[in-house]
């Protein structure tokens, strides 16, 4: 299964680019890339977390409210990382839209997606 987060984040370790350009960076610029730095490290340790467990992490943008309490009711993992929510579950207890729908969120992410150059072609 694809990854929530990008598999080579840390190459990009804002800490070394603070190190090596301190005239250049700015403010903003490190916060953003602390940011981004930070919630890849905490995602990924969570993804270990539920592969110790023999679970997967679910984004909450994949199932719907009520099956969200349910869950929580029956006492899974639930976390927050930045603006978003997880849950930690078995595969077993996920349904098939929820795995479809899990599919479709990690095929257009940032790092998972693949250009396609004919995608957008212009038909005159």
């Amino acid at each position: 299964m694809k990854k929530l987060y990008p598999h080579d984040y840390r190459k990009r370790d804002p800490r070394a680019f603070l190190y090596l350009f301190t005239r250049i960076a700015t403010p903003a610029h490190i916060s953003d890339s602390f940011s981004n730095f930070l919630y890849a490290a905490a995602l990924e340790q969570m993804d270990m977390l539920a592969t110790h467990k023999n679970q997967i992490i679910i984004p909450n943008e994949c199932l719907s409210g009520k099956r969200i309490v349910y869950l929580k009711k029956k006492n899974y993992f639930s976390f927050k990382v930045g603006p978003k929510s997880y849950l930690m579950l078995p595969e077993s207890e996920l349904e098939e839209s929820e795995i479809e729908k899990l599919q479709k969120y990690t095929k257009y992410l940032k790092w998972n997606y693949q250009y396609n150059p004919y995608r957008f072609r212009y038909r005159g």
